[in-house]
């Protein structure tokens, strides 16, 4: 891994100035990001090791930034880090969560105590002494999930689902128990005091004046957005998230909870919440390639190859530790709040990535502490490498195994550096664009099937459910169509929006219908055998949007084994257009 390293000494990269180390960045990201596509892996895996190959262990395009210095990257980190948090503390709307909470708890507290029980103690018994410090601190730090990797893949792979809905909750309520549970362990069980001021005021600063920071960073963004327009809003957005920042930066803050509080609190109290960041995502994209690269730039490989045999073997828990109480605990929590089986299974896998808040409170744990935060950096640092290459793989497998990424996704991913387009090919493309050649259109989705592009992971209905969870039911999943089930799960049919809408106009009856009433199986259930091309047509003659897709059982039932809307075929067919 270090052949180069005789003739890297001689050249000193900083003289190339910054916008080299920018253009390094996205080419390794890109270059790696195709591979790891290629090689059916997710792009952020490729983003990582694009960094650890530009890092100081290898190509020394970056240096390693040390705690507290000045990094010509960090306001790229700090804003995607900041749009991240928003965009995981937007999930926690709150009609929403309602109906998950007891499933998100019980998850997030299983798993959370899990996690520390197994860390904690096997290195209280590995380090054989009577302080109890260390394995304390490294409990507490492995709890964290990291948003950034997790949210990433998921968008990727455009997830959808019971599953993605519950991480991606789980990422700010577990990040949250983190950083509280650090505080009261760091500043009220040892004891540390700063400046002569009482343990418990750090902690209520940390945390208190954190997330009321961000509610009123929330309130600034609404209050900017119903007066601005156009590019005037822009700025507002930018000097919220910068201001936020930088507040957090000097009054010793936990930006993460701070982001995570703006963001729950923005989609609580506007309508428009989401269309905001919605707005960004374009800006957020490249931000989170650079954080990536960065993030990999940053690795220390070189400690971990120097790892005494005794830190190996903490390192080695640590990882264990972890791995398991995530798996098993999430496994157990879902299976003690009476979640499915899917449920169970991959949430667990889908938790596992770990990178910067663990890194910033070990940190915090140097600053105040050397000897211990050293101890912990010494462990962590070298674990990250681990979990930041296993956490994305098992955000992947988790959604895909749970049915919830459509095939569509699945086929644009791995269509990203299959076969480049030789010059002939591009050259015809430019002939082509100039009218000299006669355009041709491929016909490469006849041979593509309803099961192809269809969703398998498809909520459902039972048939005697109420107006009130059925409206429940369109508020959390934004479906145009909702199929229905009988007690046994066979398929009945579907719910319009429509059928809703004439019932609200009859209060008389709203307590008297149940699902069964309102159910239509006139509309058509397509085969998942049917052509992408025929299954447009019949949504266009019957007049709706989505559909579910079932399979003839016998008997006549029908089995429910997809989902499938218009707006995938569209996409399909308008990506073939345009090739």
């Amino acid at each position: 891994m270090f052949f180069l390293s005789g003739y890297l000494d001689q050249i000193d990269f900083s003289d190339f100035g910054f916008p080299l180390q920018i253009a390094a960045a996205f080419i390794a990201a890109l270059v790696c990001g195709m591979v790891a596509s290629f090689l059916h892996m997710p792009r952020v895996v490729g983003y990582i090791v694009g960094g650890l190959l530009l890092g100081p262990d290898v190509l020394r395009v970056f240096s390693r930034a040390e705690s507290g210095a000045d990094d010509p990257f960090r306001p790229a980190v700090d804003l995607a880090l900041a749009i991240v948090m928003l965009s995981v503390g937007a999930t926690f709307y709150f009609p929403s969560v309602k109906r998950l909470a007891k499933s998100v708890l019980g998850i997030a507290a299983f798993q959370s105590a899990a996690t520390f029980a197994l860390v904690g103690l096997l290195t209280y018994l590995a380090l054989d002494q009577a302080s109890c410090e260390v394995p304390l601190m490294l409990g507490i730090l492995a709890i964290e999930i990291a948003p950034a990797t997790t949210l990433l893949v998921m968008r990727e792979y455009q997830s959808e689902g019971s599953v993605t809905k519950r991480v991606l909750i789980l990422i700010g309520v577990v990040n949250l128990l983190c950083i509280v549970a650090f505080q009261i362990a760091f500043y009220g069980f040892m004891n540390i005091v700063e400046h002569d001021v009482h343990p418990g005021l750090i902690i209520l600063k940390n945390l208190g004046v954190g997330a009321l920071l961000g509610f009123v960073g929330a309130f600034l963004l609404v209050f900017a957005y119903e007066r601005l327009a156009g590019k005037e809003r822009a700025a507002a957005f930018f000097a919220v998230l910068f201001g936020t920042v930088a507040c957090c930066e000097y009054f010793e803050l936990p930006t993460l909870l701070a982001f995570l509080s703006m963001g729950i609190v923005l989609t609580n109290i506007c309508d428009f919440g989401k269309e905001i960041l919605d707005q960004y995502d374009g800006i957020a994209k490249p931000l989170y390639v650079m954080f990536f690269v960065i993030a990999g730039s940053q690795m220390h490989v070189e400690e971990l190859l120097h790892l005494s045999p005794e830190g190996m073997l903490l390192m080695g828990l640590y990882i264990f530790g972890r791995f398991s109480g995530k798996i098993v605990g999430a496994w157990f929590g879902a299976k003690i709040t009476d979640e499915r089986a899917s449920i169970r299974r991959f949430v667990g896998p889908a938790l596992l990535s770990q990178a910067g808040l663990a890194i910033g409170l070990a940190y915090e744990c140097q600053k105040h502490s050397p000897e211990l935060g050293n101890q912990l950096l010494s462990i962590v640092l070298p674990s990250i490498i681990f979990f930041e290459v296993l956490g994305p793989l098992g955000v992947r497998f988790a959604v895909l195994r749970a049915g919830e990424v459509k095939m569509l996704a699945l086929l644009e991913t791995s269509r990203v550096g299959a076969r480049p387009e030789t010059l002939l090919q591009l050259v015809r493309k430019l002939l082509t664009s100039l009218g000299i050649l006669k355009r041709k259109v491929g016909k490469k989705t006849e041979d593509i099937v309803v099961e192809d592009i269809m969703r398998k992971s498809v909520p459902t209905l039972r048939e005697n459910s109420r107006l009130e969870g059925i409206l429940d039911f369109f508020e959390n999943y934004h479906l145009p169509v909702i199929p229905v089930i009988d007690a046994e799960g066979w398929y009945l049919g579907v719910i319009t929006q429509q059928e809703i809408k004439e019932l609200l106009y009859d209060p008389m009856l709203n307590n008297l219908v149940i699902a069964l009433e309102l159910t239509r199986d006139e509309d058509p259930a397509l085969s998942p055998d049917i052509s992408a091309s025929d299954a447009l047509s019949l949504l266009a003659r019957a007049k709706i949007e989505a559909a579910p897709v079932v399979m003839d059982a016998g008997d006549g039932r029908k089995k429910l084994v997809g989902y499938v809307d218009q707006r995938d075929i569209i996409s399909l067919f308008g990506r073939d257009l345009a090739t």
